[in-house]
C-alpha cells in the first residue's frame, strides 16, 4: 500500500525550518511497525502543493485497489503512481492523460526502517 501526504507552508520564510523538520518526521514514520519506506517529493511544475510524501506501508489484501482520497479539500478523487526514464517521457504520459497529472521528483533519500543484524526491524 502506498500512502501520500500533500503539504505547503503559508510562510515561506520558513521553508528551510520546515525542510529540516519533515527529514526527521520521514525518519520517524520509516521506524513505524508496517512502514518500509517513506520519501518525500517536489513539484516539476508551478501550481502543484509543494510538498508530496509517499510511505510504503504493509497491505492488508493482494493486488491493486484503487481509493478515494480522504483528504481535507478532497480535490483529487484518485491517485496512481508511475515512474519514469527521464521528464520528457513523464510529460508525454501526462500529456496523453490530459495534461491533468502532477509530476514530482525526489528530494529527499528514501528513509527505510533500521534493521538489526538478522535483517529483521526491530
Amino acid at each position: 500500500m502506498i500512502f501520500t501526504s500533500e503539504s505547503g507552508l503559508t510562510d515561506r520564510t520558513r521553508t528551510a525550518e520546515w525542510d529540516e523538520w519533515y527529514r526527521g518526521h520521514l525518519a520517524a514514520m520509516a521506524a513505524v511497525p508496517g512502514v518500509s519506506s517513506a520519501q518525500r517529493f517536489r513539484p516539476l511544475d508551478v501550481g502543484l502543493p509543494p510538498s508530496l510524501a509517499m510511505y510504503t506501508a504493509a497491505s492488508p489484501a493482494a493486488g491493486t485497489t484503487w481509493l478515494r482520497t480522504i483528504a481535507l479539500d478532497r480535490s483529487m478523487p484518485h491517485r496512481a503512481i508511475a515512474v519514469f526514464p527521464d521528464l520528457a517521457a513523464a510529460r508525454t504520459v501526462a500529456q496523453r492523460l490530459g495534461g491533468g497529472a502532477a509530476l514530482y521528483t525526489a528530494m529527499t533519500e528514501t528513509f527505510v526502517p533500521a534493521r538489526t543484524s538478522d535483517g529483521a526491524a526491530p
